[in-house]
């Protein structure tokens, strides 16, 4: 069940510099691309130019500061091969990457009750999303586990060829919006 007190909304100008010490903590490093195209892409979408993906963050009631940051793109549009026979066919698919930036929200129980009540928000919004698409690297069971929580399934795996992840086996996760 979603927390009701978790809250989102697009990511903007003044969220940059903390997204920014997000992107430098170890723990997002670790399995987050913290390539200059990424960074870039989100810099550029904070500052008003939408290229591939729209940014989100999560906060909590009695919080003013964003502890999640969580990314979303249109699967339709240009879905990579290993995405292609899991599309909605009866509404849009959305790709999405999430990450707990804030250290003091790690381990809290957020991450299953953050993905469960950010499916439902945009389900709010006039562009809604049918299903959503996750792709962790396999090795990263800590976010297996909370994709699973959240109510992912795994539908396929793949290899990346290129990019900040490349020749690490990784699942493709759906989940029913």
């Amino acid at each position: 069940m979603p927390d009701p007190d978790i809250h989102f909304r697009k990511a903007d100008a003044r969220d940059e510099s903390l997204l920014l010490s997000w992107l430098a903590e170890p723990h997002v490093q670790e399995f987050w691309d913290n390539s200059i195209e990424h960074r870039n892409n989100m810099l550029g979408f904070l500052s008003g130019t939408k290229d591939l993906y729209d940014y989100w963050v999560g906060t909590r009631d009695g919080e003013d500061a964003p502890y999640c940051l969580l990314l979303t793109s249109d699967a339709n549009d240009g879905a990579a091969g290993y995405m292609l026979d899991h599309l909605n066919l009866d509404g849009p698919t959305w790709t999405v990457d999430y990450m707990i930036g804030s250290l003091e929200h790690v381990g809290k129980g957020l991450g299953a009750q953050t993905l469960e009540g950010f499916c439902e928000y945009i389900n709010t919004l006039t562009s809604e999303a049918s299903a959503f698409l996750i792709d962790p690297e396999e090795g990263n069971a800590r976010a297996v586990h909370v994709y699973e929580q959240a109510g992912f399934v795994v539908v396929n795996t793949f290899t990346p060829e290129e990019g900040s992840f490349q020749r690490l086996r990784h699942l493709l996760m759906k989940k029913q919006c």
